[in-house]
């Protein structure tokens, strides 16, 4: 779980831009969102967290080269794009242990529910 919080600060920890911070997050909270709505229709760690990661980085790719390359927005740089990319990337891990830890929750949860049941019986 540590590793995931340093994964986590990784712009902050590296002293990167606020630019850079601010791709880092915006992939990571637009895949962690999209991993969010994906698993809880489906209830499927795997795609949820390949569809939150690819929803993530083709946010990223559009903003840098639709927003910054093709409309002239921004200042187009490949940089960006891989920290934004790598915030995906880092969003999707990060919500994929947290599914797998509210399912280890639910199950504890239940064990404990059958075993008062058992109890009483």
């Amino acid at each position: 779980m540590k590793s995931l919080f340093i994964i986590l600060l990784f712009p902050f920890l590296i002293n990167a831009q606020r630019s850079d911070a601010y791709h880092f997050y915006t992939g990571c909270f637009i895949s962690i969102g999209t991993s969010e709505v994906i698993y809880h229709y489906t209830y499927r760690n795997g795609l949820s967290c390949l569809t939150g990661a690819a929803t993530g980085v083709a946010a990223g790719a559009f903003k840098e080269f639709v927003w910054d390359g093709y409309l002239k927005k921004g200042t187009k740089t490949w940089p960006d794009f891989f920290i934004t990319t790598q915030g995906a990337v880092s969003g999707s891990m990060f919500d994929r242990c947290w599914q797998d830890w509210r399912e280890r929750k639910r199950q504890n949860r239940w064990k404990a529910l059958e075993y008062k049941k058992h109890l009483l019986d």
